[in-house]
């Protein structure tokens, strides 16, 4: 008896170990993939950045930094808190059984945003550009209006992708991205048409692709629930009216509005350098704090990468099993995502003026008192990613606006003083101080957090 228990144990012991190994290779190879897909998207937009520092003068190069940097990207983080990432926690958390109706749902909405967000940069512009008597911003602003609702549309559809657990279909978006925006920007180089507003048309417009492509892969985002599906509080099982609207923006704003303004708050922290080196220092100024900025920019798409792997999954243990389940990972993640960049910020250091040389051939210079901030203010970000991801997924947003707030009151305390006393290399400590500060609060309140999990 005792030897076919002892055999029984070890089948059992031989089964979790093959469960075990399967989920490791499982997340190594979505772990992957998604790094694959940020690297192809962010890569491209990369590489395109450092082609347009040698391809456009200082000044169109700062102007191109503050529309798509300043205002393209807090655009993006605004829609991607109202909607998407709330769509990403609340969706497998609370409406799994019906997750196809819940994102045909938000589909009907991603349309009207669009189009909304068309109109109102395009007219906007418009009206500006008549005041200004500018046909240059005009035109900028018009290849904004058109660019920005591709680029929402393709993160909407990368969303959409890691909700279905369907990273190679990501992987598969930004590829397209890529050979898109090569394409137009090759295009735009035999015309002689290279500025900003035309620019920022390709990408959108190669965004617009990229996630028609991808959505053929994951499936489109409608259907019908299952009879095996769970009970919800929405009542699915009637189908789609305005009920259902109604309690799922109600559901939206009660989550995405602590999203909306930490995202708001973490625009601010980024961009305002941007607006005031603008404003201090010049578009030539700009030009060059965005030169440097090329160097660190892989960091916030790794930690994009990780948020997208992570946060569905997150959410759904939490809603499980508690806060218990999800604090251990976010430790380890923290620590993996610290060192790695930290890694990377001396390896930048020691080989910085050789990339510059190479890159930009003279036109903009390597300066470590800029270069060197701004590689340590993105490695606390780099861990305030892992710490804010665990605080979403157990539907805590509201930290984040507390975090990015104090950064932000930080920043336009002292770094318009850093930016008069010490010039472009200020803006890098700007960037510095505003990540340390935001940390502090993040972490702070995540080890409250813990300490009350483990009670």
């Amino acid at each position: 008896m005792n030897g076919a228990a002892a055999t029984a144990a070890d089948k059992m012991a031989g089964r979790l170990r093959a469960v075990g190994r399967e989920r490791a290779v499982g997340l190594a190879r979505r772990g992957t993939l998604a790094l694959l897909d940020e690297g192809l998207a962010s890569g491209a937009n990369l590489v395109l950045s450092l082609v347009l520092a040698r391809w456009l003068a200082p000044q169109e190069y700062g102007f191109f930094a503050l529309l798509y940097y300043g205002i393209a990207t807090g655009c993006v983080s605004f829609y991607n808190a109202l909607v998407l990432q709330p769509m990403m926690v609340l969706g497998p958390a609370r409406h799994a059984g019906h997750l196809p109706l819940y994102l045909h749902l938000l589909a009907r909405w991603q349309r009207a945003a669009m189009l909304l967000i068309f109109l109102v940069i395009a007219l906007g512009g418009l009206a500006y550009g008549t005041w200004a008597g500018d046909a240059t911003i005009t035109g900028s602003l018009s290849g904004l209006a058109v660019g920005l609702p591709g680029l929402i549309y393709m993160q909407y559809i990368r969303r959409l992708c890691y909700l279905r657990r369907r990273p190679e279909a990501a992987a598969r978006r930004g590829l397209v991205y890529l050979a898109l925006l090569a394409a137009g920007a090759a295009l735009l180089a035999a015309l002689r048409l290279v500025h900003p507003g035309t620019i920022l048309l390709v990408m959108g417009l190669a965004g617009f692709g990229s996630g028609l492509a991808a959505g053929r892969y994951v499936g489109r985002p409608d259907g019908a629930a299952t009879a095996g599906d769970a009970p919800s509080a929405l009542g699915w099982a009637e189908g789609l009216g305005g009920e259902q609207s109604r309690l799922v923006l109600k559901e939206l704003w009660g989550y995405g509005r602590w999203v909306a303004g930490a995202n708001l708050a973490g625009w601010a922290a980024q961009s305002l350098p941007y607006f005031f080196s603008s404003g201090l220092l010049g578009l030539a100024g700009t030009g060059a704090f965005q030169a440097a900025q090329n160097l660190v920019k892989p960091l916030p798409h790794v930690n994009t990468s990780f948020r997208m792997l992570t946060l569905p999954s997150w959410s759904e243990r939490w809603g499980r099993r508690g806060s218990r389940a999800v604090v251990p990972q976010v430790v380890r993640w923290a620590l993996l995502l610290g060192g790695a960049a930290l890694a990377y910020a001396v390896t930048v250091a020691l080989v910085g003026p050789r990339l510059f040389e190479g890159v930009y051939h003279g036109r903009y210079a390597f300066e470590l008192l800029l270069v060197g901030p701004l590689l340590l203010g993105m490695a606390c970000q780099s861990v305030t990613a892992a710490f804010m991801t665990g605080l979403q997924a157990i539907q805590l947003p509201q930290v984040g606006v507390k975090a990015q707030l104090v950064a932000v009151v930080v920043g336009v305390a002292l770094g318009p003083l850093m930016v008069k006393a010490w010039g472009v290399t200020g803006l890098g400590s700007w960037v510095a101080l505003q990540s340390a500060a935001q940390l502090s609060v993040v972490v702070l309140v995540f080890r409250k957090e813990a300490r009350r999990a483990g009670r």
